[in-house]
């Protein structure tokens, strides 16, 4: 059967560009204004996801409120209830799986503020300096308020493998098994994950870069964890597959938001702050460098290339550099720099070889 519709009554037709362009002068107006009233645009909106995902996990299976006063519609379907405002499919029986996991989370104790900031520290004292997809100073100015380079993903995502190096007991499900360290933290990120989705930012690039090392974590957390102490051993969890996949997630995003090309590049009117836009570069690198681990690790082919960029290389910070980053060990914010330079060069040389191959 032909389908047959007419543009003037369901609206289908194509938006005119005139009004295309009028609500995109429109919308940069607004976002003006905001910034001449110095309202944190950023942290707005993750206060307002933090509420939505608690209204959302609360109770999943209450239907809207106008059908509740009419019992007589009980149990049938109501229209677009099935669909989110994206046209995903989001119904109760769609979410089954997802209600579970909540549920599961909320039985999660809550962490200590003292937990969360040991587990923070061993994440960029260990594992930061060789995977820096997260600046230090950012994170930990944004935290107290929500705002633009922190999220509650990236948090979890960050106490997970924190956990994987630490020897305290608060961080497994089973204290008698090392293994299970951190896993309370992942299994929170990917419920996360699936809301943070549905709008993803930079720290949805930052949390799926992250969750690929969990799933596959470095021998060295076993290593440091035994020199540590004898009663811990660490393991990998040794999802393969897993991590592959949250990397590969990485990467597109990564490139659909344009971490490969160059943000000095941009108009005046799309200009970045110059802390974003060194950020960026820093993603797009360390995700860069991991690429490349992978391929040599699995025997997969290399994702991104050096062909594909117009980034430049992360460059280090000069030692008389008045302006180093707000860092709880100032050595490590000269230091960190060179090491990600000296890993990006390395991994441009390991890319030719892995092509040659």
């Amino acid at each position: 059967m032909e389908c047959q519709f007419a543009a003037k009554d369901d609206g289908r037709g194509t938006a005119p560009k005139s009004i295309v362009l009028m609500l995109k002068d429109r919308v940069e107006l607004l976002e003006r204004v905001l910034w001449l009233h110095s309202i944190d645009v950023d942290a707005s909106i993750a206060k307002l996801r933090t509420e939505r995902y608690s209204s959302m996990t609360r109770n999943p299976f209450t239907p809207p409120e106008s059908l509740s006063q009419h019992p007589e519609l009980d149990g049938a379907l109501w229209s677009n209830s099935a669909f989110d405002t994206e046209g995903e499919c989001d119904g109760p029986s769609f979410r089954f799986r997802l209600n579970q996991a909540c549920q599961d989370v909320e039985t999660i104790p809550e962490v200590s503020q003292e937990l969360k900031d040991h587990l923070i520290d061993l994440y960029f004292t260990w594992e930061q300096p060789w995977l820096q997809l997260v600046d230090e100073g950012l994170f930990r100015q944004s935290m107290p308020t929500n705002g633009r380079y922190f999220s509650p993903l990236l948090l979890n995502c960050i106490l997970a493998i924190g956990s994987r190096y630490s020897e305290r007991l608060e961080t497994r499900s089973s204290p008698s098994d090392p293994n299970t360290a951190g896993r309370i933290f992942l299994e929170m990120a990917e419920v996360l994950l699936h809301f943070d989705l549905r709008s993803p930012s930079i720290t949805t690039i930052q949390s799926l870069g992250i969750m690929a090392m969990i799933y596959v974590v470095s021998v060295s957390s076993t290593y440091i964890i035994c020199a540590r102490s004898n009663l811990a051993r660490g393991k990998a969890i040794g999802s393969d597959a897993k991590g592959w996949l949250r990397h590969g997630m990485a990467i597109r995003l990564a490139l659909d938001m344009g971490l490969n090309l160059d943000s000095a590049m941009l108009g005046r009117s799309h200009a970045l702050p110059d802390e974003e836009k060194d950020l960026r570069k820093q993603i797009y690198w360390a995700l860069y460098c991991t690429d490349k681990l992978w391929a040599s690790y699995t025997g997969r082919v290399c994702t991104m290339l050096a062909t594909q960029a117009s980034v430049g290389l992360p460059m280090p910070i000069p030692e008389d550099d008045g302006e180093v980053p707000t860092m709880k060990n100032k050595h490590s914010a000269i230091l960190l720099p060179k090491l990600h330079h000296a890993l990006s060069t390395q991994c441009q040389i390991q890319e030719k070889i892995l092509m040659e191959l």
